[in-house]
């Protein structure tokens, strides 16, 4: 059960990425963290659900 989650989120991930045309790398830095980190999530491999990071937004 827990798989169909991460892929979905997997999924959601790369049809966002694709619409806005951005790279990998481009979403990675966005979000503040390693674009290594960012793959495994894309990939399926990790999932944020059970993750904990900041994004950053900038200040008005």
């Amino acid at each position: 059960m827990g798989f169909q989650i991460v892929r979905l989120e997997h999924s959601i991930l790369q049809n966002a990425r694709g619409k806005l045309r951005l790279t990998q790398r481009q979403v990675a830095d966005a979000a503040k963290v390693q674009l290594r980190q960012y793959q495994r999530f894309e990939s399926g491999e990790r999932s944020l659900s059970s993750s904990s990071f900041h994004i950053a937004r900038p200040r008005a």
